[in-house]
C-alpha cells in the first residue's frame, strides 16, 4: 500500500467566520485546521490580531478574516506558482 494512501486527510466542512464574534486560540486551531504554531508566528509577526485574557488568547472574528485575506494569494500569484501561464 502507498504511503499517499496512510496519510490522506479528509477535508474539513466549510466554515463561517462570525464577525462580531470572539474565538479562543483552541477553537481557531480546531475549526480552520491551523496548527498551534502557525498561529503563534502570525501573532508575533503582528500580522494576526489578538487580545489575551488571563490565560486564553481571544480573536476577534473581524481580526481573523482581515488575517486570512492580507494573506490570500492573488490570482497571478497561485498561477505563477504552478507554473502555468
Amino acid at each position: 500500500m502507498s504511503l499517499f494512501l496512510l496519510e490522506t486527510r479528509e477535508m474539513i466542512e466549510p466554515i463561517l467566520i462570525q464577525p462580531d464574534a470572539l474565538y479562543d486560540d483552541g477553537a481557531l486551531r480546531q475549526a480552520i485546521g491551523l496548527t498551534a504554531a502557525t498561529l503563534a508566528a502570525a501573532r508575533r509577526a503582528g500580522s494576526l490580531r489578538y487580545t489575551r485574557q488571563g490565560k486564553r488568547i481571544l480573536y476577534k472574528g473581524t481580526w481573523i478574516l482581515a488575517w486570512l485575506e492580507a494573506t490570500a494569494a492573488s490570482p497571478q500569484t497561485a498561477v505563477g506558482k504552478a507554473g502555468v501561464q
